[in-house]
Formats: C-alpha cells, sequence, structure tokens
C-alpha cells in the first residue's frame, strides 16, 4: 500500500475532512480518537485535554500518519519504557511521540519538518523543555523509531476496528 492511499484510508477511519481548511477547524473525532487511545497509556499525571490535542494536531499540521505513528509510539512505550511513563505527564508523552512522528515521516520526504523552536510555541514550552522533552522520549524508545510496515498496518487495523 502507498502512502497516499494508507493516509486516505485513516483519514476516512477518523472523518478527517478532504478540505484541508475543514481540517483545521474540524477535528473533533480526531482528538475524542488520540484522547480515547492515550488514556490507555500510563502516565505520571492525565492532564492531556482536547483543547491541547486538537490545537498540536492543527498546528503542526500533523498528517493523519503522523498521528497513527505518535499513538503506536505512546504503545510501544508502554512495553519498551514504563518507567519513563510513571515520570512523565501525558501532556509531554503526547506532544513528544506527535513531534517525533512528525520528524521521522517528515525525515522519510513526506513534508517539511518543523523546528523545535516551533514545537516550542505548538507545544506551549521552552526550546530548552522540548530540547530536553525529545531527547528523553528517544532515549526511552531505545532510538528505535522504525515501524515495519506490517506492524504499522496491524495498528491501523486495530484502531479502525475500536473506532472505524
Amino acid at each position: 500500500m502507498n502512502s497516499d492511499a494508507l493516509e486516505e484510508r485513516v483519514k476516512r477511519r477518523v472523518h478527517i475532512p478532504d478540505d484541508e481548511d475543514e481540517y483545521y477547524v474540524a477535528s473533533k473525532p480526531l482528538t475524542e480518537l488520540i484522547l480515547d487511545d492515550a488514556k490507555a497509556i500510563p502516565s505520571a499525571g492525565g492532564d492531556l485535554k482536547s483543547g491541547f490535542v486538537s490545537d498540536v494536531t492543527m498546528d503542526a499540521g500533523l498528517s493523519p500518519c503522523a498521528v497513527m505513528l505518535g499513538l503506536l509510539y505512546m504503545h510501544r512505550l508502554v512495553r519498551k519504557n514504563p518507567n519513563y511513563l510513571g515520570s512523565t505527564s501525558s501532556r509531554d508523552i503526547f506532544l513528544a511521540s506527535m513531534m517525533i512522528a512528525s520528524k521521522y515521516l517528515n525525515d522519510e520526504g513526506e513534508a517539511e519538518s518543523l523546528m523545535n523552536s516551533e514545537w516550542a510555541k505548538i507545544g506551549r514550552k521552552s526550546k530548552q523543555d522540548i530540547d530536553n522533552l525529545e531527547v528523553e522520549f528517544v532515549m526511552a524508545m531505545e532510538w528505535e523509531l522504525y515501524v515495519p510496515m506490517d506492524e504499522y498496518l496491524l495498528f491501523v487495523s486495530s484502531i479502525e476496528g475500536r473506532y472505524g
């Protein structure tokens, strides 16, 4: 499956409009999916709110594929590093997972990547906090950011099964 077909599949399943202008104001189903899925991730604090999720996904211009990859990273952390989860807020876990997923996909040529100073504005943090969050996250992931296509499709299918 090519990346365009995969993105269209995800967009349909989480009800993301085709019109980019609509996407930036109509992301409630995507926000609800993220919030619901994030509840399954243990963290140091349940401070992840819908306004923040919506702002991050819209302001960062996250593609549906980046959102799914970010959610998959959050689930991987449950297996890889529960200590990190127990010492990090759900808001920071979400922000870091979306930032790293976006950067990973953009590094692979999907689109232009945001700088950490832009992520700082989006995440309402200092650039230094974003730099630290990024390093801590990739270390918690043991630098294992690559996701084989079969694992990714299985994860997307599980999301579709729950929300589609």
